[in-house]
């Protein structure tokens, strides 16, 4: 998407610079490599941290979940520092994906509208949104290392 080629290289930015606490608390960037052409790819994405795991939601027709999804070990660009982590990703486990998707818009309230879920007066994610669109969804967790030099 055009919007993202714009956007991306100055969220990139921002996340790799001393402000990066304008963004970071709920904007990681993802390194990774083609899985057919080695090339290296750095992708922002939202995330929600609960303990030492990051989740991530995109849609199955994004690209980028398949580079992670090859990877044994990725890095992550988090809160100004960058960290290993080991991924997971979900496709078909409808019950986790809404169970934690509904915590995640929780989190990002920002991401209910890409997601195509209506965020309520309450502040909560609409129910019956979510069952419609978590099976188009992969989620991703990143699994963080103790040690990020590893």
């Amino acid at each position: 998407m055009l919007l993202y080629k714009i956007i991306n290289p100055i969220v990139k930015a921002l996340l790799a610079s001393p402000v990066h606490g304008l963004m970071s608390d709920n904007t990681v960037v993802l390194y990774t490599r083609g899985r057919k052409t080695g090339r290296a790819y750095s992708t922002p994405v939202s995330y929600m941290q609960e303990s030492k795991v990051l989740h991530c939601f995109t849609a199955r027709t994004s690209p980028w979940w398949r580079n992670v999804a090859a990877m044994a070990k990725i890095e992550v660009l988090l809160q100004g520092q960058r960290r290993t982590a080991t991924p997971a990703v979900i496709l078909d486990d409808d019950a986790r994906k809404n169970e934690v998707l509904t915590r995640f818009l929780r989190a990002v309230p920002r991401d209910a509208a890409f997601s195509g879920v209506t965020m309520l007066s309450s502040g909560e994610p609409d129910g019956d949104d979510i069952a419609r669109v978590v099976s188009n969804m992969v989620l991703v967790e990143l699994h963080l290392s103790e040690d990020s030099s590893e």
